[in-house]
């Protein structure tokens, strides 16, 4: 039988997870391992897109308003060495497009 952690455990997390805590503080909070927040981070994610294609269908938006976040991961591009830093460190950015009314 695999290692399945327990329904307190799993809403423990995802609140954590909800409000911003990082992965660290939530291992801390919950006393679950950082690999173990980190993969049901990854599966309540991958549910809640199911969950998502499931029930949204036919939305037709009459507007939609678009915005980006931009970040850094470890090093801001302008000092990022490619022949040293791995491809991944330099800017990174997040696309969101939503449609006002319906909120999607």
């Amino acid at each position: 039988m695999s290692n399945v952690l327990p329904l307190e455990a799993r809403v423990r997390i995802a609140s954590s997870l909800v409000v911003g805590v990082s992965i660290r503080g939530t291992e801390r909070l919950t006393s679950v391992t950082k690999k173990t927040v980190q993969r049901f981070g990854v599966e309540l994610g991958e549910g809640c897109r199911r969950l998502h294609d499931r029930l949204v269908r036919d939305v037709e938006p009459t507007e939609i308003q678009m915005d980006e976040i931009w970040g850094f991961i470890t090093k801001k591009e302008a000092r990022v060495d490619r022949s040293k830093d791995p491809d991944e460190w330099g800017d990174a950015y997040t696309w969101v497009a939503m449609d006002p009314h319906t909120k999607l």
